[in-house]
């Protein structure tokens, strides 16, 4: 979950659950801390599983969620009321997704990246099974719509974690120094002739540039 910055809902505790139906994206937040807290069923409609959504803050304090499907792509959802509401699923252009999908990770950098805030993601890359691990840059631009269109993301960077080799569920974080780091099942947790394997939980960090250069 994420504490929202700036705008109309700073302060605001958003994170993203399973909804009661379905396995699909629902959310809950406070505005106390963490003291009570109010329900959102995100995705009432879907008819696959939807859960395991990622959530960063756009510029003005509106939100995107980056979310796991069983349609063959990750979408993703826009939110400009703290998340109570959200917005039609589109497809991330640039990532392909098992029938089944997979869990991913998103977050906000700290820093602009060639000028633009940023977001990165850590998600398999591959119609094939849980494999073909990326890292990939988003810089975000502001179109100048008003509401759910006001900001776009342009993912600009590209990096291969781990070329065909698996890659599943990922969790990243951007560390002291800025760089990043990433942990994650190196194997295709969806296959059960690797699901016994050993050694297969790999943490690795990269900088931006790094991550930049692979483009």
């Amino acid at each position: 979950g994420i504490q929202i910055s700036n705008g109309t809902y700073a302060g605001r505790m958003v994170v993203p659950v399973y909804s009661v139906t379905l396995a699909g994206f629902g959310v809950i937040y406070s505005d106390d801390g963490g003291s009570t807290w109010a329900y959102s069923a995100a995705d009432t409609s879907s008819t696959g599983s939807t859960a395991e959504a990622q959530i960063v803050e756009m510029p003005d304090g509106s939100l995107k969620a980056f979310v796991r499907t069983s349609s063959g792509y990750v979408a993703e959802r826009t939110s400009i009321d703290g998340g109570v509401s959200w917005s039609e699923e589109k497809a991330v252009s640039g990532i392909l997704s098992t029938s089944y999908g997979t869990q991913l990770s998103v977050i906000n950098y700290s820093e602009e990246i060639d000028g633009k805030p940023a977001i990165i993601m850590s998600t398999p890359n591959s119609r094939s099974g849980r494999n073909s691990g990326v890292i990939k840059i988003g810089l975000i631009d502001d179109t100048g719509a008003a509401g759910a269109d006001r900001y776009s993301i342009d993912w600009a960077y590209e990096y291969q974690v781990d070329g065909t080799v698996g890659y599943s569920y990922s969790c990243m974080a951007e560390l002291p120094d800025g760089t990043i780091g990433v942990y994650y099942e190196k194997y295709d947790s969806w296959s059960r002739n690797q699901l016994h394997l050993k050694n297969i939980l790999a943490f690795e960090k990269y900088t931006v540039e790094q991550l930049k250069a692979a483009q």
